[in-house]
Parts: C-alpha cells; sequence; structure tokens
C-alpha cells in the first residue's frame, strides 16, 4: 500500500517502470530513428544521388549533342539553299559576259568583212576604171598614130607605120603594165593591211575580255569569302546562343542535384 501510494496509486511495477522512463528526456532521442545523421547513410543516399545526377548529366550531354548537330544540320541546309542561289547568280553574270563578248567578236568580224567586201567593191571598179583608162590610151596613141601617118603621107598598113605603131603601143603597154603591177601592188597592201588590223583587233578585245574576265574572277573570290564571312558570324551567333542556353540548362540540371552537408553528430564530447 505505502508503494501504491508512493507511485501515485498504481497498481504495479510496470506503471512505475513507465513513469521511470518517462521522466528520462535524454532517451526520447533514440524511440525513434534518425537515418539523416547515420554516416552510412548519408553516403549511401550521396552515392544515389550523384548517380542520378550523373544520369541526368549523360541525358543532358546526349540532348546538347543532338541539338548541336541539328543546328550545324539546320546552317548546313540553310547555306546550301544561299551557295545555290550565290552560285546561280554568278552563272547568271558570266552567261551575260561571256554572251557580250561573243556579240563584241561578231560586231568585230561583221566589221572586218564589211571592210573585206568595201576594198574588194573599191578595187574592182579601182580595176574597171585603170581598164577603161588603158583602153582610152591605146584608142588616143592609135589616133594619133594614124593622124601622124596622114601627116607623113604614109599608108596605115606600110612597113614604116607598121614599126613606128609597135613602137608605139609597147610603149603604152609597158606603161599599162607597169601602172597594173603598181595597182596590184596596192591592192595586195590593202588586203594585208585589212589583216592587219583585223587581227590587231581581235587581240585588243581579247586581250581586254582576258582582263574583263580576271575582273570577273576577282569580283566574285571577293563575294565568295564575304558570303563566307557572313556564314562563319551567322554560326558563331548560333552557336554562341546555344551553348548560353546550355550552360543555363546544365546549371538547372547541377541544382537538382546539390548535396547537402551532413548535420554533426552531437556527442558526449560536444555537450
Amino acid at each position: 500500500d505505502k508503494d501504491n501510494e508512493y507511485y501515485g496509486g498504481c497498481k504495479d511495477g510496470e506503471a512505475r517502470l513507465e513513469l521511470d522512463c518517462g521522466r528520462d528526456d535524454s532517451l526520447l532521442f533514440f524511440a525513434e530513428t534518425h537515418e539523416e545523421q547515420d554516416p552510412l547513410y548519408i553516403k549511401f543516399t550521396r552515392a544515389k544521388e550523384k548517380q542520378r545526377m550523373d544520369a541526368e548529366l549523360a541525358k543532358f550531354k546526349t540532348e546538347e549533342g543532338n541539338a548541336k548537330a541539328n543546328l550545324e544540320k539546320l546552317l548546313q541546309s540553310k547555306w546550301k539553299e544561299q551557295n545555290i542561289s550565290f552560285q546561280r547568280q554568278v552563272k547568271k553574270l558570266r552567261c551575260d559576259m561571256m554572251a557580250k563578248q561573243e556579240m563584241q567578236r561578231e560586231q568585230l568580224l561583221a566589221r572586218h568583212k564589211k571592210r573585206m567586201e568595201d576594198d574588194k567593191s573599191n578595187l574592182a571598179k579601182g580595176l574597171q576604171w585603170l581598164t577603161k583608162k588603158h583602153a582610152d590610151e591605146i584608142q588616143e596613141a592609135l589616133a594619133s598614130h594614124q593622124e601622124r601617118c596622114s601627116r607623113a603621107g604614109l599608108e596605115i598598113n606600110c612597113d614604116a607605120a607598121s614599126t613606128r605603131w609597135s613602137q608605139d603601143s609597147a610603149a603604152v603597154q609597158t606603161k599599162h603594165q607597169s601602172q597594173l603591177r603598181t595597182f596590184r601592188e596596192k591592192e595586195k597592201a590593202m588586203r594585208e593591211q585589212c589583216e592587219a588590223d583585223f587581227k590587231a583587233q581581235s587581240i585588243t578585245v581579247s586581250e581586254h575580255h582576258k582582263k574583263r574576265q580576271k575582273e570577273m574572277d576577282q569580283a566574285v573570290q571577293k563575294l565568295h569569302a564575304r558570303f563566307r564571312q557572313q556564314q562563319a558570324q551567322q554560326r558563331r551567333h548560333h552557336m554562341k546562343r546555344h551553348e548560353e542556353r546550355m550552360r543555363k540548362r546544365r546549371r538547372e540540371v547541377m541544382a537538382m542535384f546539390l548535396v547537402k552537408p551532413a548535420p554533426s553528430l552531437k556527442t558526449d564530447e560536444n555537450k
């Protein structure tokens, strides 16, 4: 009975033990599990978190590679279209230049042919005039011979008259042959000059065309270099934006798996 009164009216020893244990607050900590303060548990959870982070980073790396490959593919496709358009423009410029140069060569040849035809016509007229002049001179010489024979009282068919006419006509023919040789020499010189002028003009036109083609090549090279430079700038711009997005995404992935420092266990020495 005294014991019951001492222990507050409890009827058995279990109540006394429960009462005594309830008052020891320092033992309440061990009444529940505390895995977060277990070093092995912390190591285990950190290893699991690291595995998850490594898996996410590997996945992110694959996505990053695919995104970069797709970006490169998109840029290459865009540049291919630009290059096709650029080459088409260059081809048109070259074709226009070649057509213009061919037209200039045809015009030069046409002028040369017209000059040859004009020279041929003028030479034919000149030869016709010279032939008529020679015929007229023969007739004048014959008329003059007949008049001299008449004044001298000679028959036109006599030996003396024939001899005189042979001498006079030979002198006229010698003169005509000399004039004809001079004409043929001038005809040859004219034709040679025509061919020489055409050759010189052809060389001049050809050199001009080569110069224009060289200038065209240089212009195309400059345009192509500028075209490549623009592509490089576009690539740097898009790659920079891609890398910025990837860095941001990587930081987000890393932030998901930041491991908090483990709380330190309180020991008797710390107390």
